[in-house]
C-alpha cells in the first residue's frame, strides 16, 4: 500500500493560506486595541451618567431634595428652609439664595405665604469624579391665606459637587 505524500506546491499553498489567516488576525487584533484605547479615551466614556446608574441615582436624589427643601418654606418655619440651604447649598449657590432668601422670607412673614417646590422632572447630562451638572424642572406652588395659589415653572441647570462624606451638594444653579 502507497501513501499519497502531498507534493512540495501543496504545502507551500497551505503554509501561504495559514500565514495570510495569521496576519489578518494580528491585524484584526491590534485594530480593535486601538480603537478600544481610543473609545476608553473620549468624553463620553468618562461621562458615568452615562454607565453608572447607582452613582447617578444618588445625585438625583440628593439634589432633587435639596431643591425641594431649599425653594420650599412656610411663613412660620422659614428656620427649616434655612437649614436645608446650609446643608443643600454651598459656594456661590448658597451665597446668592441666602441674598435672595432674606427678602423672600420678609414677605412670606408680611403675607402669611407658603411656597412648595416639586422636582417635576431631572437628568443628570454629566457626571464625573465628584462633579454632576444635572438639568432639572422645578414646580413652585405659591399660597396665601384667602387667595388661589400661584404657579410656576423654573428649568435650571444645576451644578453639584461630592464632598468627603459622599454627600452632593449643589454648588451652582443657573435659570434657562
Amino acid at each position: 500500500m502507497k501513501i499519497a505524500r502531498r507534493s512540495d506546491g501543496t504545502r507551500r499553498r497551505i503554509i501561504a493560506v495559514l500565514a495570510a489567516v495569521l496576519t489578518l488576525a494580528t491585524a484584526s487584533a491590534v485594530v480593535s486595541g486601538v480603537r478600544a484605547h481610543q473609545l476608553r479615551g473620549t468624553e463620553s466614556a468618562a461621562n458615568a451618567a452615562l454607565v453608572d446608574t447607582e452613582a447617578t441615582e444618588a445625585v438625583v436624589e440628593q439634589v432633587s431634595a435639596s431643591l425641594k427643601a431649599a425653594f420650599s418654606y412656610h411663613h412660620t418655619r422659614l428656620e427649616r428652609t434655612e437649614h436645608a440651604m446650609d446643608v443643600g447649598l454651598i459656594g456661590e449657590a448658597a451665597a446668592e439664595y441666602r441674598r435672595e432668601f432674606e427678602a423672600a422670607a420678609q414677605q412670606a412673614k408680611r403675607r402669611k405665604l407658603v411656597k412648595a417646590a416639586t422636582v417635576r422632572a431631572i437628568g443628570v447630562r454629566e457626571l464625573t469624579d465628584g462633579r454632576a451638572t444635572v438639568l432639572v424642572f422645578l414646580d413652585q406652588q405659591v399660597s396665601r391665606q384667602g387667595s388661589a395659589p400661584t404657579s410656576s415653572t423654573a428649568t435650571l441647570d444645576v451644578t453639584a459637587l461630592r464632598d468627603n462624606d459622599g454627600v452632593w451638594r449643589i454648588s451652582d444653579i443657573e435659570g434657562l
